[in-house]
């Protein structure tokens, strides 16, 4: 039987750009992680006139700040819950503060011209998963946001993902596989509710 020792050798020679049979999603563990998303979140709230509503999904969201338990992130809800706040400005934010690196949202209705330019970022941040078109490449469809996740899965990558979809929506948009994915490799949050604007 083979050893350790020589199992890791092995991984360690094959790997390359394409196959990473070593690869783990970054752990995030961030102590205090409500208490400082709650700074943040006020803090960027009282730049635009506003004062914090804390929800108890956000609770969950500081849970995952404190230990992602190398698993991404994909928060769900309707328009105007804080999501992209909480997604595209807020988590950014504190992981600069924490890893003194600076992480930026893709909109989704960019991925098919930006897509190629983020598939070795160490995190990925998409805003309104499902709202990205269909790309074309010599008259083939390219579906971007697939292949971003088939690549975060193989490398190891760090998503983080908003999307206005309910599990239903995400199903009949996307394939088993691209869903398979998704659920193996990320903690899905739920914030339910109206919009707050």
């Amino acid at each position: 039987m083979y050893t350790e020792e020589q199992l890791n050798m092995a991984a360690e020679r094959m790997e390359n750009d394409y196959f990473k049979p070593l690869a783990q999603i970054r752990e995030i563990r961030i102590p205090d992680a409500e208490y400082k998303l709650k700074h943040i979140l006020s803090f960027l709230l009282r730049k635009k006139g506003q004062s914090l509503k804390w929800l108890p999904a956000y609770d969950e969201v500081a849970q995952w700040l404190g230990n992602n338990g190398r698993k991404g992130l994909l928060i769900m809800g309707n328009c105007g819950t804080g999501k992209s706040l909480l997604c595209c400005n807020a988590i950014p934010m504190l992981l600069h503060l924490e890893f003194y690196k600076n992480f930026y949202a893709i909109p989704a209705w960019s991925l098919s011209d930006v897509w190629k330019e983020h598939l070795n970022d160490d995190i990925c941040i998409i805003d309104d998963v499902g709202m990205e078109p269909v790309g074309m490449r010599y008259g083939e469809p390219i579906h971007a946001f697939a292949t971003m996740i088939s690549n975060a899965d193989q490398k190891g990558q760090l998503m983080i993902l908003t999307t206005n979809l309910n599990t239903e929506d995400l199903l009949k948009k996307y394939d088993a596989r691209v869903m398979d994915r998704i659920r193996g490799s990320m903690r899905t949050i739920a914030i339910p509710g109206a919009s707050f604007r």
